[in-house]
Order: structure tokens, then sequence, then C-alpha cells
């Protein structure tokens, strides 16, 4: 969806719903939706709240990777390291 003026590109992002990730990335559109939500009271209260769930999905497709429900991906394979080291930054 393109606008056609500054006007019309404001409008869409006042109006327009949140653009769907490719299916690939699909597993995520909850958590943009919430991210970047148009009612301020449906979003993250803060940057580290939302640093958080975005590490507890990951911790929860890591869990599933080695259970065998999803399949390896770049994403899964490093996740746990990636988030526990997240978690050591923010303390």
């Amino acid at each position: 969806m393109r606008a056609g003026s500054l006007v019309a590109l404001f409008e869409m992002h006042k109006n327009a719903p949140i653009p769907k990730l490719p299916e690939n990335l699909a597993r995520h559109q909850r958590f943009l939706e919430r991210l970047v939500s148009k009612k301020p009271d449906e979003r993250y209260p803060s940057a580290a709240e939302a640093l958080t769930a975005l590490m507890e999905f990951s911790m929860c497709e890591v869990a599933e990777h080695r259970r065998g429900l999803i399949r390896p991906t770049a994403t899964t394979e490093n996740a746990a390291e990636r988030a526990s080291l997240m978690v050591d930054q923010t303390r």
C-alpha cells in the first residue's frame, strides 16, 4: 500500500491496518501488532517489557525446536544464546 501524498501517508499511518508480515515471519505478527498498535493502551508499556516479551517468545521457539515441533532456522539455533546475552545486558 502506497500513499499518493504526505497527507495520505499520515492518514494511512493513523487509520490503515498494520501490514501483515510475510509467511516466514508471520509468527511475529502478534508481537508487531502490539508493538506498533494505533491505540497506546494496547502497546507494550515500555521497551523493557517489549524486550522481555520478545525474549520469552524466542525461548519458546527454542523449546519447540528442541522438541522437534518446528524446523531449525538460524533464528532458533542461536536464540537462547542471544536471549541470555540480552538479559545480562539489561541487568
